[in-house]
């Protein structure tokens, strides 16, 4: 069965190498955190939904969705940061920040309207 969520997460068969990585890297993390804030983060940072929509999606109040999207952010940048530590480019200047690498920056005040 075709799964629309899973075929927009999956890695561009044109993209660079590295853009590839991060996105599987990505995936695998995102499936490590809580489903609630695993779907609130692919809700708001992947498919644009406003906090409000996803409020009404999951039940309870704004500051629970702001709360579970900043958890989610925070335990994948941790996540993200140990796993740069351990393939980090040996090569000066390479290597960057990987949360910010994968576009995952607050953006509470965004949304669709």
């Amino acid at each position: 069965m075709y799964d629309e969520k899973a075929a927009e997460l999956l890695p561009d068969p044109g993209a660079l190498p590295d853009t590839n990585h991060d996105v599987t890297l990505l995936n695998e993390l995102l499936s490590k955190l809580p489903d609630k804030q695993r779907e609130a983060i692919v809700l708001f940072e992947l498919s644009g939904f406003s906090i409000e929509e996803i409020r009404d999606l999951q039940g309870g109040s704004l500051s629970g969705v702001k709360m579970r999207l900043s958890r989610g952010r925070d335990q994948l940048r941790l996540w993200l940061e140990d796993s740069s530590k351990g393939s980090r480019h040996k090569a000066e200047g390479t290597g960057g920040d990987s949360i910010n690498s994968l576009g995952l920056q607050s953006r509470e005040g965004e949304g669709r309207k």
